[in-house]
């Protein structure tokens, strides 16, 4: 049983089709989780990463630290486009503002849309790759699941 809260109100109960089967057989290959008594544990770290990329025969190294949900958000918020009642999102937008919110050291300086613009195409796409995905379905599915 899967609950889901609506508004202010009680949660509302949703049979989740097979979640109750699934269940069921992780238990008898997995130990049972233990409930959650700290929950510090659930808000983001500021751990450094970092991303090393081989250049034309050069190592150049980038730090990052991971995005919050409340940031992670405010990059897709601002990367939508109302233009006379028509929607779109502008991808590019998004990466340029989380990828300034993630870096903490860099080569490249200042971390900027022109500079950003102006990267290898190769090393655009190596740092695309540090940046969730707008939209993560799979995560939260994995995250219910649990």
């Amino acid at each position: 049983m899967v609950e889901e809260k609506r508004g202010p109100g009680r949660p509302k109960k949703v049979q989740d089709q097979g979640l109750d089967e699934e269940q069921g057989n992780q238990q008898g290959n997995e130990e049972e989780l233990k409930e959650g008594t700290d929950p510090s544990v659930l808000f983001a770290d500021s751990i450094e990463h970092s991303l090393e990329l081989q250049y034309q025969g050069k190592k150049w190294t980038f730090y990052y630290r991971d995005m919050t949900w409340g940031e992670k958000n405010e990059c897709v918020d601002a990367a939508q486009v109302w233009d006379s009642g028509d929607f779109s999102f502008s991808i590019s937008k998004y990466y340029v503002m989380a990828l300034q919110k993630m870096l903490i050291r860099s080569p490249v300086r200042p971390i900027t849309e022109t500079t950003l613009s102006r990267l290898n195409r190769e090393i655009g796409e190596a740092l695309t790759s540090i940046v969730p995905n707008p939209m993560e379905v799979g995560t939260v599915e994995a995250i219910k699941k649990v």
